[in-house]
């Protein structure tokens, strides 16, 4: 008896998995334009840590006062503003972040 209870268990734990790919929904996406504003995207090109510190920085900032991107209107803003404050630092620091020997692309 033991024995068929735990077939029992095995069978209910082998269809609960199969239930679970059912649950996904997979959606497929165009995507119209390209932005290329904003901190993600300069992200794809800098690997120096040194540099991308500044750039997460930037955005991490943001988030902590208030800034999101989860809503287009919100991406909108917070892109806007993440540009504004790195061309400010760009200004202030030049344009590889006061990091020497190393510039980012334009």
């Amino acid at each position: 008896q033991e024995q068929q209870s735990d077939d029992n268990e095995e069978a209910n734990t082998d269809e609960s998995s199969d239930n679970d790919d059912e649950e996904y929904e997979y959606i497929e996406i165009e995507v119209e334009e390209y932005d290329d504003r904003g901190v993600a995207p300069q992200m794809q090109y800098i690997y120096d840590p040194e540099i991308r510190i500044h750039m997460l920085l930037v955005h991490g900032m943001l988030h902590l006062v208030g800034y999101d991107h989860i809503e287009d209107d919100d991406y909108e803003l917070m892109v806007v503003r993440e540009d504004e404050v790195l061309a400010e630092l760009r200004r202030r620091l030049g344009n590889n972040f006061g990091v020497s020997g190393k510039a980012l692309p334009e």
